[in-house]
């Protein structure tokens, strides 16, 4: 299977953008900055196309969902497989109005196994890597049984006519939930998609990239941005054929050309920043 020729282009627009930084010291830097402005542009776009609702499916911190009210308004809904992770961070996004579900999103509805990894002796339960699939390499884990759900058992009953965002950062399992979504992702309503993907297989049985963009582009979604943050992952921005005339990522490239000819480091912390202070704002109106 090959990628589509748009996603393809993308690629080579990394390359041109990165400007050969990516295999030098300051190539993780470069990762880092890019992941953060590909977030930023894909609030932008939001603020575009306007969509009503947001599903943050693998949400952690919950940071874009708080972001998207912020800055688009409407309902995000932020689903967190790992119990403790959901815990610890997810829930405090319910202060500022997102609605926080301590539940896996995948292909079906049911019970599902979450392997949480234990790597060089840590003992943490909280990493951002928990994944209801396993790592090709050995790796040892702590694995707790978890609600699962789908994207179509989610928005079942409910109002979408506003248009629906979605920001997929599940580990190894974007083609699957992507697949639990299949109804919402045929209808117009559904305007813009993050998907996190990968080149080559780092959990057992998973499905790459390639088969997650050749599924996209049946449901007539187009590639309109992706960063590189790391090197066999990255994440994809999506959109809605009907709705790319709505959206220039035009600006998102010259950003990322930008990182390249300044201090990659500093540009990072400031994006960073203004995610974060988008938060404190957001925390701040609701207490």
């Amino acid at each position: 299977m090959q990628a589509s020729t748009a996603l393809s282009d993308l690629s080579e627009k990394i390359e041109t953008a990165s400007a050969g930084v990516l295999s030098t010291r300051r190539g993780d830097q470069w990762r880092e900055g890019s992941a953060r402005l590909l977030r930023e542009h894909f609030l932008l776009s939001c603020q575009t196309l306007t969509p009503a609702l947001l599903l943050e499916l693998g949400a952690h911190a919950a940071e874009t969902s708080v972001a998207f009210l912020d800055r688009v308004g409407g309902q995000a809904i932020a689903f967190e497989a790992n119990p403790y992770t959901f815990a610890a961070k997810t829930r405090g996004a319910v202060s500022v109005g997102v609605d926080v579900r301590n539940s896996a999103v995948a292909a079906e509805v049911g019970q599902a196994v979450l392997h949480i990894p234990q790597r060089g002796g840590s003992r943490s339960l909280t990493p951002g890597s928990a994944s209801l699939l396993r790592r090709v390499e050995g790796v040892e884990y702590t694995s707790v049984s978890v609600p699962a759900t789908t994207i179509d058992a989610i928005v079942d009953g409910l109002d979408i006519s506003g248009g629906v965002a979605l920001w997929v950062d599940v580990e190894g399992l974007g083609y699957e939930v992507l697949r639990g979504g299949l109804d919402l992702l045929q209808r117009d309503e559904c305007r813009i998609v993050m998907v996190e993907v990968e080149d080559v297989q780092l959990w057992e049985a998973q499905s790459t990239g390639v088969a997650i963009d050749q599924l996209m582009a049946s449901l007539d979604f187009v590639p309109i941005m992706r960063d590189a943050e790391y090197e066999s992952q990255y994440n994809v921005v999506y959109v809605k054929a009907s709705q790319r005339g709505r959206v220039d990522p035009a600006a998102y490239w010259a950003a990322l050309a930008g990182i390249r000819t300044s201090n990659t480091r500093w540009a990072y912390r400031r994006t960073r920043a203004a995610l974060r202070s988008v938060a404190r704002r957001t925390l701040r109106r609701h207490q």
